[in-house]
């Protein structure tokens, strides 16, 4: 009997360790897979710029205070329905090299992040 035994329990620990490996490489796959996807996702949002809502939108008022950074502009645009991604238009902003002008802005929600970028890196439009 302790033959079998010891043949039972070899075959025993063998199908434990193959179904690990398979479940562990399972895992992987769907980490790798699941994590191209969003990378890919992210992509897109930095380089395609796709506007929150279609025209012709909503205006919404923008105070952009002095000393506020692209971090500081996206939570605030955030706020106001302007933007999806926080992070995609702080990447943008420093990819395209724009900066935020101080100043008060009418933007709308049918405008894409790099629109909205030009806008506060041209300023202010003044009214006459």
């Amino acid at each position: 009997m302790s033959k079998i035994s010891k043949r039972i329990s070899l075959l025993t620990n063998t199908v434990i360790r193959v179904s690990f490996r398979l479940i562990l490489y399972a895992l992987i796959l769907f980490v790798l897979f699941r994590g191209s996807i969003l990378s890919y996702q992210f992509g897109y949002s930095i380089f395609y710029a796709s506007p929150m809502s279609p025209p012709p939108g909503q205006d919404v008022d923008v105070i952009i205070p002095a000393g506020t950074d692209s971090s500081g502009a996206a939570k605030l645009l955030r706020s106001k329905g302007l933007i999806g991604n926080e992070l995609a238009f702080i990447i943008q902003a420093r990819l395209f090299n724009f900066s935020i002008t101080p100043g008060e802005y009418l933007l709308n929600t049918s405008l894409d992040s790099r629109e909205i970028l030009s806008r506060l890196n041209e300023g202010p439009k003044e009214e006459e």
